[in-house]
Order: C-alpha cells, then structure tokens, then sequence
C-alpha cells in the first residue's frame, strides 16, 4: 500500500485523499486546545469569570465563539470522553467547578430526537445524561449543557436548556 503525506493532516492512500482529525495527524492540538484522551482537541471558553467582567452567553452564541477559532462546540461521544472532560476541567479550572459552572456543548434537538453539531445523533437513553432528561415531551429545540452530577466527585451529565438560556462557559472540540 502506498501512503502519500500530503500536509501532515491530509494524505492519500489508494487513490483515496483522506483527511485525519488533528490531533490524529500531529500528535497534539494546536492552541488554544488541549489534548484529551491522546485523541480529541478541547477547548474551554469561559464567558462570565468568577473573578471578571463577562457575560453569559447562548448556546448560539458560544457555538460562535468556537466557530471563531475554527472549531465548533464539542461533542462527547460516550462516558469515557465524558469523564476525562470532567476530570480536566476539575483539575484546571478549580475555582469554577467548585463554583458549580456549567458548560455549553454541541448536542441539540427536542423530544426523542437529538443529534450533535457533527450530525452524529444523541441518543436519548445514554448515561450521558441526568437522569430524566431530556424531557421526551419536549416540542422545541432545546441545547446541551454539561452540568455537575455532585460536587463530591467532579462528575458532570448532559442537561437540555432552552435557546433563551444562558451559560458562563462552553467547551469547543476539534475534530
């Protein structure tokens, strides 16, 4: 098989050009993203600081404030991801997850249909989210947010907001 590196995010195999998420491609995220899992590119955005002028924002609004460095809100593809998010942002952000901040992230829809910003769908059942949510009876579009399960363990779960809503921070992934 012949492998031609292009850029050291696009390549061709077989004919084929492939492209490979960045961190795949060199091994870390380019900043202001850090690295989780050895495979996904993160990025925390924080809108309303404990110590700080800020405003909250909407989820469109943080969607265009990652828009704006080339991202988009993150997803979480499953509870691994979900916690290693949550252990990062325990450890990096202490004042804010004692805080009880909550964070935007890119998973939309209403009743049983959900889907990330990547079009990949959201399951309703998964343990991703706070138990009860969301609402299947739900008839507008609400967001995702990742919210604290309880301060004891740093554990965080997906609950839906309203569009009005608004957050003091939000989370941009690369892919």
């Amino acid at each position: 098989m012949r492998v031609l590196l292009l850029t050291p995010s696009l390549f061709v195999v077989l004919g084929v050009v492939m492209v490979l998420p960045s961190v795949m491609a060199t091994g870390k995220c380019r900043p202001p993203f850090v690295t989780i899992l050895l495979r996904y590119c993160l990025h925390v955005g924080i809108s309303h600081p404990l110590d700080g002028p800020g405003t909250a924002v909407t989820w469109e609004q943080a969607r265009q404030k990652c828009k704006s460095l080339g991202s988009d809100l993150a997803y979480i593809k499953d509870t691994n991801v979900l916690q290693a998010v949550s252990e990062y942002l325990d450890a990096t952000f202490v004042p804010e997850t004692k805080a009880g901040y909550i964070y935007w992230v890119g998973g939309r829809g209403h009743g049983t249909s959900w889907s990330w910003v990547n079009g990949e769908p959201l399951s309703t059942t998964s343990h991703l989210w706070t138990p009860t949510r969301p609402d299947p009876a739900q008839t507008t579009t609400h967001y995702t947010i990742l919210v604290p399960a309880d301060q004891a363990h740093g554990r965080r779960t997906l609950y839906d907001y309203s569009a009005t809503s608004v957050g003091p921070a939000y989370l941009c992934g690369l892919s």
